[in-house]
């Protein structure tokens, strides 16, 4: 079942205004908004949506207060979306919403709808970087970005107090791969049609409920770095970074959002195919990240 990647997340929250400054300042491109609400984009169009946390167009809440509401997937095919649609419907609702979205309810508690994919893939230059006895930049200087540019939403980090019984349903309905895992702790799991390391980790802490946070690649480190740097001097709270993780090999900053947890900047990702072997790792510091400016996840 070729589930291909996030296609959007949509937000309920209590301030309209700062959400969007805040997503702005991040580097998502805006699209529209008003008064109750806003969208954005990432080069790549995969959306981010703002709504009012009253919206009665909205969900139920999974927990109180701004939080991502709904998560939308994208497909290849509308053979496959027809085939997603049929699965979940053996035990479950599953409604037809607008642009030909299905909706229906994962094992946490999340509307989770699924289309056929939009979203055009970014294909960037090499980054040019000289290591010794190998240059790739001559006589000229590197060329830093003001700001960072969001291009890809790659993942999200859900609190899963129904470990197993959610693991089971995006590996067994909806044919996620598990990549990487924390034995009873978590699991990372990326779509079929993905080759991101994971599009989706599921963290058990107890009763924690929640979406921990939403993942968006960058160009490079260096972008990254300015982009971390911008939003600091904007006024917006780092949660730990810069750093890089072991899983997934890659550099991250993390920043506590308005919008309901947090978001990541992230670059250099690891790359997989089915050939990919799972790893089971010990949580310990040194795991999480090999350095950084402190704890993080995902």
């Amino acid at each position: 079942m070729q589930i291909v990647g996030l296609e959007g997340l949509i937000y309920g929250v209590d301030d309209v205004a700062a959400c969007r400054r805040f997503n702005e300042d991040f580097g998502l491109r805006p699209v529209e908004h008003g008064a109750t609400g806003a969208l954005f984009e990432t080069a790549e169009g995969s959306t981010i949506e703002l709504r009012e946390t009253g919206d009665a167009d909205l969900p139920p809440a999974v927990v109180p207060g701004p939080m991502v509401r709904q998560i939308v997937w994208g497909v290849e095919t509308d053979a496959v979306l027809e085939a997603v649609a049929g699965e979940l419907a053996k035990d479950r609702d599953v409604t037809q919403g607008s642009n030909r979205t299905i909706w229906s309810t994962d094992p946490m508690g999340y509307s989770i709808g699924f289309r056929v994919s939009t979203v055009e893939p970014v294909v960037l230059e090499e980054v040019e970087v000289n290591t010794l006895g190998s240059a790739k930049r001559i006589n000229k200087r590197y060329t830093f970005a003001e700001r960072a540019e969001i291009l890809h939403l790659g993942h999200v980090v859900f609190y899963t107090p129904n470990l197993e019984e959610t693991h089971a349903f995006y590996r067994d309905r909806l044919g996620f791969r598990v990549t990487d895992t924390f034995p009873g702790l978590g699991y990372f799991m990326r779509c079929a049609g993905s080759s991101d390391h994971h599009n989706i980790f599921l963290l058990h802490r107890g009763d924690m409920a929640g979406l921990n946070h939403a993942s968006y690649a960058v160009r490079d480190v260096d972008e990254m770095m300015m982009g971390g740097q911008y939003m600091e001097r904007q006024g917006w709270d780092s949660l730990t970074g810069p750093g890089r993780h072991v899983i997934g090999s890659n550099y991250f900053w993390y920043f506590h959002s308005p919008c309901g947890g947090a978001v990541e900047t992230y670059a250099d990702m690891d790359y997989l195919t089915d050939d990919w072997l799972p790893g089971e790792w010990e949580f310990t510091p040194e795991i999480v990240a090999a350095w950084d400016r402190g704890p993080g996840f995902g």
